[in-house]
């Protein structure tokens, strides 16, 4: 092809890659109400290529290594019969490490940057009351997160995340399958709520409509910003 026939024949086409990983995942029914989850997951990548612009040109050979890492433990609850409630936690990150040398001139750098995340979020779920055309369902929830990125070079950034979420699903006619064109109508508005440590809020509202003429066939239409 042209750019193989151009270019030097010491260039990574496609670049080499060795992947590891192991991921872990358990649960524990405490009681028939309670569950207790847990997931672990570490992997490391291990990349290399090679770069010369022209025969004439120096060689530039390019290794990372990127190890990361994941963890999350949830919980969860039923109240009320009709009613969940759910803890998480989560916890990740990974460090990425780049080597560069040209042998020709003895040259040798290396950079490396690291990422975490960690996050605390609780929720709700379930029948909030009934009406002669169906349940009406809701789901509402708030968390925190933390976002960390810094560099070899000195640079640091973090910040942090705060939010919440209510969300209202409600029929507005009863489900029939005998009613033709009109088997079922629904009604969603959401909103959420989120404050960023480094630029200030933002509010993002939502409404939903679900129609189905018959079951075959689902109409879905939305409006957010």
């Amino acid at each position: 092809r042209d750019i193989t026939a151009i270019g030097a024949p010491s260039n990574t086409l496609l670049q080499a890659q060795k992947r590891q990983s192991l991921f872990l995942s358990g649960g524990w029914d405490i009681s028939p109400q309670i569950t207790l989850t847990l997931d672990g997951l570490v992997s490391n990548r291990d990349t290399s290529k090679s770069y010369q612009s022209s025969d004439a040109s120096p060689l530039v050979l390019y290794h990372t290594v990127t190890p990361g890492f994941s963890a999350a433990a949830g919980l969860e609850v039923l109240i009320f019969d009709t009613w969940k409630v759910h803890l998480s936690a989560v916890d990740s990150g990974s460090r990425n490490s780049q080597n560069i040398a040209i042998p020709d001139y003895d040259y040798q750098v290396q950079a490396q940057t690291w990422n975490s995340t960690a996050e605390l979020e609780a929720t709700a779920d379930g029948t909030l009351i009934s009406t002669p055309a169906g349940e009406i369902k809701a789901a509402l929830g708030f968390g925190r997160r933390r976002e960390a990125y810094r560099t070899s070079a000195g640079s640091d950034y973090n910040r942090s995340v705060a939010y919440a979420f209510v969300e209202l699903l409600a029929p507005i006619i009863v489900p029939s399958e005998t009613r033709t064109g009109l088997h079922e109508l629904q009604f969603s508005i959401a909103g959420r709520l989120e404050n960023y440590s480094d630029f200030g809020d933002s509010w993002n509202p939502k409404l939903g409509v679900r129609y189905v003429p018959f079951n075959a066939l689902t109409f879905r239409a939305t409006w957010g910003k």
